[in-house]
Parts: C-alpha cells; structure tokens; sequence
C-alpha cells in the first residue's frame, strides 16, 4: 500500500469507528454560514448562477456547503391541457437527481407547485423544460 507521505501512518476511517471518541479539532477557530443569492434573474432558459468571492482569510468548507432553496409555482390555467416540468440537478459527474412531474388538467383553475430543496456539493440547477 502507498501513502501520501512516508511518515503517515495508517488508519480507518471515521464512521467505521463507531465506539472510538472522536478527536477533537484544534486547528479551525470557528465557523458560520454565508447566504448568497443569484447573480442573475431567473429566465427559463439559463442556468442559477452564484459568486461566492474568495479571500485569503477565510476557508471554504465545501464538504459543509449547503444549498437551500424554496420553489414555488403559481400558475393560472385557462386553456392549458397539460403541464410537463423537468428539473435536473448536478450535484458532481457521479450523482445527478432529476424530478420530473407531468399533470393532466381538465377543469383545475390554479396550481401551487411548492419544492423546497437540500442538497449539498449542489454545482448547477437547470430548468431544463417548461411548457
């Protein structure tokens, strides 16, 4: 087996330790959390885009980033027939979560379509179709 550095040592990881007392962090002094918005509106065809600006004080933690966002369609129908939503998220190149919802309407005058997401590592949100 080879190691990153000749002197470190080998060990398990973390949560296969279940009865181990954990070590204690000493090195970060403290943290918090940091809310962004868009840069852009939102259209239908662009992708939601953030600037998270960097600095040399402060650590991103991207193992702890968190995005939280609360969706909410509100839609009057008048001679709509049919409704078919696509969301696609990409978390990384490995994980992808899509939701798709297709509704069959025949005399429903208003929808209210509420998604409220949790994803961490999130690294594009794509409406991908809206008719």
């Amino acid at each position: 087996m080879s190691f990153l550095h000749a002197q470190s040592c080998e060990c398990l990881k973390s949560k296969l330790l279940l009865f181990d007392i954990p070590p204690t962090q000493t090195t970060i002094e403290g943290s918090h959390w940091i809310h962004y918005k868009p840069i852009s509106s939102l259209t239908d065809d662009s992708p939601i885009e953030f600037v998270v600006p960097g600095n040399g004080k402060e650590y991103i933690d991207l193992a702890h980033t968190m995005l939280s966002s609360d969706v909410e369609l509100k839609l009057k129908l008048n001679e709509l027939k049919e409704l078919k939503l696509k969301l696609k998220f990409k978390l990384n190149e490995l994980q992808e979560l899509k939701l798709k919802l297709k509704l069959k309407l025949n005399e429903l005058k208003e929808l209210k379509l509420k998604l409220k997401l949790k994803l961490s590592e999130l690294k594009q949100l794509k409406l991908i179709e809206f008719k």
